[in-house]
């Protein structure tokens, strides 16, 4: 008996009926230009909700047989069960995605060897929201200093308070050489001449794995980077099949 109460439409049931079968149709219409497919599913739920809900309305007010309003019941309890569930799972997918974790797809050359273009990976993004500092070999996703609007990816190299200096076309941190032992090139860095960073508080020098000449537009080339531009560190590569991985991090000499 109190599951069969449970189970009853109420007032507010129904109003809230009519509230999601608007809120599918309203993200339908906004996910319309950059998610097509999403956006029709989301349009064809949202307008047979409301129709379903405005039809029980409808029956609730007839005299029409108990076996039809049954079953009129029968399919809005079953639309309004469908539409909260995915309402709740919703909302814990947009909280791990804005707040968690969120995917990536990696676009030009600049980690290779070790991250591909196309790949798509995984960001952890509370383990700094929590206060936990980026660590010298932390691959990092971040806005781009000179457009916010682009999100790049890269390796971090050097440390707030740090002197990072370039020649010979290699990398030295606060005087001593840096061995990369992810970079499969004899000569580290391409040829640009000695350079030298004095990196500031809540600063972080950045490059991308890739060394080759023209391989990676970084700090080399646009200077330091903001701890508030971090989005997230690396966590794993989720696709294609074949490359797989959790991102390893390196151990340094220093």
């Amino acid at each position: 008996m109190e599951e069969k109460i449970n189970k009853e439409p109420t007032i507010i049931k129904t109003l809230f009926s009519f509230l999601l079968a608007l809120g599918f149709i309203t993200f339908g219409y906004i996910l319309s230009l950059e998610y097509p497919n999403i956006s029709k599913a989301l349009f064809v739920l949202g307008f047979a909700g409301f129709l379903i809900t405005a039809f029980y309305l409808v029956v609730t007010l007839t005299t029409w047989s108990y076996k039809i309003q049954e079953k009129v019941k029968e399919y809005f309890l079953l639309w309004f069960e469908i539409a909260y569930t995915l309402l709740v799972i919703s909302v814990i997918a947009l909280t791990i995605r804005f707040f968690v974790v969120q995917p990536f797809l990696i676009k030009g050359e600049s980690m290779e060897p070790n991250l591909q273009n196309n790949n798509y990976i995984i960001i952890n993004e509370i383990s700094y929201k929590l206060g936990f500092s980026p660590q010298r070999g932390d691959i990092i996703v971040f806005k781009f200093p000179r457009d916010p609007r682009e999100n790049y990816i890269k390796r971090v190299i050097g440390l707030p308070g740090e002197k990072i200096q370039i020649k010979d076309k290699k990398i030295y941190t606060n005087g001593r050489e840096l061995k990369e032992n992810y970079i499969p090139y004899l000569n580290q860095v391409s040829e640009e001449g000695d350079q030298e960073w004095n990196i500031g508080k809540d600063e972080y020098f950045v490059v991308g794995d890739n060394r080759l000449p023209g391989g990676s537009s970084d700090s080399r080339s646009w200077g330091l980077l903001p701890r508030k531009d971090i989005i997230g560190k690396a966590w794993f590569v989720f696709w294609p099949p074949q490359d797989i991985k959790i991102i390893p991090h390196p151990q340094y000499n220093s």
